[in-house]
C-alpha cells in the first residue's frame, strides 16, 4: 500500500510540473507584446510625429506690445508755440510674458531702491504707503505663518478671497514687529509700481525728481535690474503758463493711465492701461489727433515666457500738431485789460453793487467767426485775489447785457425795419401802464446805428424792437 501511494503521488506530481512553464510562457508572450507596442508607439512618436513634438518643445509665441509716443504740439495763429513736450528722465519697468512672482518683484524693488528714491518727501512717502501695503509686505515675509491662521472653511476659498482673508489675519501687533523706515517704505512704493505694470508694456516707475546721479546709477546697473530701463519720457509744457490754460486742458499722469470709468471705450480704440489721454479742453477734444501712432514691438517668447527677441513692426510717430485761431499776444493783452477793468470797477462805488465778481471778453473775426481771444477774470472774495478763469466764458451762464445790442441792430437790418445809418429818436419812451424807458444817460436827440452801439443806447434798441413787432410809437 505504501509503495502504491508513493507511485500515485509521483504520477500526480509529474502531471503538475508542465503547468508552471506554460504560465511563464504566457507571461513572456504578454511582456513581449507590451514591449512591442511600446516600441511601435516610440517609432510613431519619433518617426511620424518627431518634427511636431520637437516644435512643441521649441515652441515660441509672438506677443505684440505698444510703446507710447509724445503727443502733438499746439501753436497760435502766428505759429507761436503754445503747448510743447518737455523731455524728462524716467525709470520704467517692462514685465516679462506671464509676469513675475511677488518674491521676484520684491527682490527687484530692493535692488532698485538702492539706486533711486521715487518719493523724496518723507511725509508724502508715508502717506502713500497704506496699511494694506504694509500687510502685503508682512505677508511676503511670513506667508506660511499667516496661512496657518486660516480656519478650515477659509482654506477652501478661491485664491483671491483666500488672500483677502489672510491679510485680515495680520494684526497691528504683527506690523509693529517691523521698523518702517523711509528706506523700507521706498522699497514698498517701488514694489507697488512694479505690481501696476502690464506684461511686455513699459510702465513708468518714476519720472519726477530723479537726480542725475540716480539716473546714472540705474543706467549703469541695468544688467542687474531685469525689466528696468533708464529712458527719456515727456511731460506737457504750457509755454504761456496760465494764459488760455483752461482751454488747452490737461492729460492724465503717467501713473494714472486711461480713466477707469471710460476704460472700455479707450481699450476698444487701441489704448493700453498705461496710456495718457486728454481729460479736458482741447487735449480731450482733439485726443484722436494729438495721440499719435504708437510704436509696435513684436516680442518672441519661449514656452516659459522668457523674451528671446524683439522687432519693431510699426515705427512710432509723434501726434499731429494743432494750429489754433487765437493770437497769444492779443490774449495776454486781453487778460491784462480785463483784469484792470475789473479792478477799477471793484474800486468804484458806482459800479460795484456788492455782487460784481466777473469780467469777461471774447474777440472774434466777424468775417470768419474765428476766435482770437477769450478772457475771464474772477474776483475771489474769500481769498481777496483775482483769478484767471477763462473757461467761464464758455461754461458759465450770464445775462447777455449790452452785448445783445449788436444782434438787435443786425435783426433790424435783416427784418427790413432799419436801414444802415438810420437815425432814431433818443427821447424817453413812455408806454401806458409801465415805467419810462431811457438810456443810462442823455445821449442826444437822435442817434444812428453806429452811435447807438458806441454809446450803448437802450432807447435805440427798444425802438427797433417796437418796429419789428409791427407797432408804431409816436
Amino acid at each position: 500500500m505504501v509503495t502504491q501511494n508513493k507511485l500515485f503521488k509521483r504520477k500526480k506530481n509529474k502531471k503538475k510540473k508542465p503547468q508552471l512553464p506554460f504560465r511563464l510562457n504566457i507571461l513572456f508572450v504578454a511582456v513581449f507584446f507590451i514591449f512591442s507596442l511600446l516600441i511601435v508607439q516610440l517609432g510613431i512618436v519619433q518617426i511620424l510625429n518627431g518634427e511636431e513634438a520637437q516644435r512643441e518643445i521649441d515652441q515660441t509665441e509672438n506677443t505684440p506690445s505698444e510703446k507710447p509716443v509724445p503727443r502733438g504740439k499746439m501753436y497760435d495763429r502766428d505759429h507761436q508755440l503754445i503747448l510743447d513736450n518737455a523731455a524728462v528722465k524716467s525709470i520704467t519697468y517692462t514685465p516679462p510674458k506671464n509676469g513675475e512672482t511677488a518674491d521676484v518683484k520684491l527682490d527687484l524693488a530692493r535692488k532698485l531702491a538702492s539706486y533711486v528714491t521715487i518719493i523724496k518727501d518723507p511725509e508724502e512717502l508715508r502717506d502713500e504707503i497704506t496699511e494694506r501695503d504694509k500687510k502685503e509686505y508682512f505677508y511676503l515675509l511670513h506667508a506660511e505663518e499667516v496661512a496657518k491662521r486660516l480656519s478650515a472653511k477659509e482654506k477652501e476659498l478661491e485664491a483671491g478671497e483666500r488672500y483677502a482673508a489672510e491679510l485680515k489675519k495680520i494684526t497691528e501687533a504683527d506690523l509693529n514687529t517691523i521698523e518702517w523706515t523711509d528706506e523700507l517704505l521706498n522699497i514698498i512704493a517701488i514694489k507697488k509700481e512694479l505690481d501696476s505694470a502690464y506684461e511686455l508694456s513699459p510702465h513708468v516707475i518714476v519720472n519726477e525728481g530723479i537726480t542725475d546721479k540716480e539716473y546714472a546709477q540705474v543706467a549703469e546697473h541695468l544688467n542687474d535690474l531685469p525689466g528696468i530701463d533708464a529712458a527719456i519720457d515727456w511731460e506737457r509744457n504750457k509755454v504761456f503758463g496760465e494764459t488760455l490754460s483752461s482751454f488747452i486742458g490737461n492729460i492724465t499722469s503717467a501713473d494714472e493711465g486711461i480713466p477707469r470709468e471710460n476704460s472700455d471705450f479707450y481699450l476698444a480704440n487701441g489704448y493700453t492701461w498705461n496710456d495718457r489721454v486728454g481729460t479736458s479742453g482741447l487735449e480731450q477734444e482733439y485726443e484722436h489727433i494729438l495721440r499719435g501712432r504708437k510704436e509696435k514691438v513684436q516680442y518672441t517668447t519661449d514656452s516659459n515666457g522668457n523674451v528671446i527677441s524683439s522687432e519693431v513692426v510699426v515705427e512710432g510717430q509723434r501726434g499731429k500738431d494743432l494750429v489754433l485761431t487765437v493770437d497769444m499776444d492779443l490774449q495776454q493783452a486781453m487778460d491784462q485789460i480785463v483784469e484792470e477793468e475789473l479792478r477799477n470797477a471793484m474800486a468804484s462805488p458806482i459800479n460795484n453793487n456788492g455782487y460784481l465778481e466777473d469780467a469777461m471778453a471774447v474777440m472774434m473775426n466777424p468775417q470768419t467767426g474765428e476766435i482770437l481771444g477769450m478772457s475771464a477774470i474772477r474776483y475771489d472774495r474769500e481769498n481777496n485775489e483775482y483769478l484767471n478763469n477763462s473757461y467761464r466764458v464758455i461754461y458759465d451762464a450770464h445775462a447777455p447785457g449790452s452785448s445783445i445790442k449788436g444782434a438787435t441792430v443786425l435783426a433790424g437790418y435783416q427784418s427790413g425795419v432799419l436801414d444802415i445809418g438810420q437815425h432814431l429818436d433818443e427821447s424817453t419812451i413812455k408806454i401806458k401802464g409801465s415805467e419810462e424807458k431811457s438810456s443810462y444817460k442823455n445821449l442826444g436827440a437822435a442817434l444812428n446805428d453806429l452811435q447807438a452801439l458806441q454809446k450803448s443806447s437802450n432807447v435805440y434798441m427798444m425802438r427797433i424792437a417796437i418796429m419789428m413787432s409791427g407797432a408804431t410809437y409816436r
